[in-house]
């Protein structure tokens, strides 16, 4: 098996998480705080460190480290977070069309069908010394 992407349960970890696509995703101040609620909710419930992180449109870099295996936690926060954030996207769309902020019908089944394949792409780590 590689070890490209094997984590250690003590080891710190530099992560980058990206959009599939490399879809600028979290230009929105709301799609930030659901990363930072659940970021937050990793760190008091399951055991995840976190030295710094900066979150980009399309990405999250952070320099972490877990109290059980790293890989783990990453999983479940990709999981969870990723359908979160689609649920909230898929409602703002139906808010604007809802609004008549959409002019043309074709729109919005388009959006909706890009938001479906949001996810978190492969996660790279590199072990610091």
């Amino acid at each position: 098996m590689s070890e490209k992407y094997k984590t250690y349960p003590h080891g710190t970890f530099f992560v980058t998480l990206t959009v599939v696509g490399w879809i600028d995703v979290f230009t929105r101040a709301e799609y930030c705080e659901l990363i930072v609620e659940n970021l937050n909710y990793c760190v008091f419930n399951k055991g995840l460190g976190i030295y710094s992180y900066v979150l980009m449109p399309s990405h999250l870099h952070m320099v972490a480290y877990g109290e059980k295996p790293l890989n783990h936690i990453l999983r479940d926060f990709k999981s969870y977070t990723s359908k979160i954030i689609i649920h909230s996207i898929q409602n703002n769309l139906a808010r604007a069309e809802r609004s008549g902020c959409f002019t043309c019908s074709g729109i919005l089944p388009k959006s909706l069908a890009t938001v479906r394949k949001i996810t978190f792409g492969k996660m790279a780590t590199m072990r610091l010394l």
